[in-house]
């Protein structure tokens, strides 16, 4: 089973990982797991896996905001907000391919709406993670 996941950034970060983000604009960061979205959550605000051994999964934006203040960890509702709202309606899904294809779209949602989403690289119908840049009606 896998879970679709939506993490706020908060703004004192914008400057950082989001610059020009237009005002009441927000930055996110979705991913999927088949892990408790709790545990993953932990995971991108410490960089530590919740399992034995293992190396930094956390995300390269969260990396480099922990670096920024000297590896300390991400404060919970400080720093980052899971924003579980915004995936509630969505039920579990049956494979990876089903939950990638999912933060695709949700990340091209909210992307369409002009918020700056992570991973950069993510986006299955090609919205550029720049495009908050760009004027929305």
């Amino acid at each position: 089973m896998c879970q679709v996941y939506v993490i706020e950034i908060m703004a004192q970060w914008y400057p950082l990982v989001a610059e020009g983000l237009p005002n009441g604009k927000r930055c996110f960061y979705v991913g999927q797991t088949s892990k408790d979205i709790g545990e993953r959550f932990g995971e991108h605000r410490t960089g530590k896996p919740s399992g034995r051994g293992g190396f930094d999964r956390s995300g390269r934006v969260f990396r480099k905001m922990r670096n920024a203040q000297r590896d300390a960890p991400l404060l919970r509702n400080v720093d980052l907000k899971l924003r579980r709202t915004l995936t509630s309606r969505y039920e579990p899904l049956e494979t990876q391919d089903e939950a990638i294809e999912l933060e695709n779209r949700l990340t091209d949602e909210l992307r369409a709406q002009g918020h700056a989403v992570y991973p950069k690289n993510n986006g299955g119908g090609g919205t550029p993670f720049d495009s908050y840049r760009d004027e929305v009606p």
